[in-house]
């Protein structure tokens, strides 16, 4: 009787773990829509930069532009894990695939490397706004740099 108690125990606790994990996945899942409509924001005011960089590079400037050019190859590379990550997340709940656990490793693996992308892309804005001279630029990139904090915060879930 002690055995069978202990298998009910043990299996209840798995359930529980599971069950958690998929609350983690879940919340983290809904964290990723955010990001996703916050991306199509960050995508356009990062846009905005590359017309005003331009414009800085056909002026002479170059500090600015190296800089702003920086800080947009961050934005960029944050928008493709983004859409990565919204991929996978999308075809996970469709139940497209085949093999649970290895989607399981996957997703994970995908919302790991979207918080670190995220994270690196706003400590670059953290450290590079501030020595840009030019006011428009500047603008430009506290936007973005708003921006993927907003996002930065909806992916928090993801973090393991």
């Amino acid at each position: 009787m002690k055995i069978i108690k202990f298998v009910v125990l043990f299996l209840s606790l798995i359930s529980a773990a599971e069950l958690s994990y998929a609350y983690e996945q879940k919340s983290c899942i809904a964290g990723i829509e955010i990001a996703l409509n916050l991306s199509t924001q960050l995508d356009e005011s990062n846009t905005r930069l590359m017309k005003d960089m331009a414009v800085l590079l056909n002026s002479g400037v170059a500090t600015d532009n190296d800089i702003a050019s920086h800080l947009s190859s961050q934005v960029s590379l944050t928008s493709t894990a983004i859409t990565n990550a919204g991929v996978i997340s999308t075809l996970k709940q469709a139940g497209t695939f085949k093999q649970p656990k290895l989607v399981d490793k996957l997703v994970d693996g995908q919302f790991q490397n979207l918080f670190i992308t995220v994270g690196a892309a706003k400590n670059s804005f953290v450290k590079w706004t501030g020595a840009i001279k030019n006011q428009s630029l500047k603008d430009q990139a506290l936007a973005s740099s708003q921006q993927l904090e907003k996002i930065h915060n909806s992916i928090r879930t993801c973090e393991k």
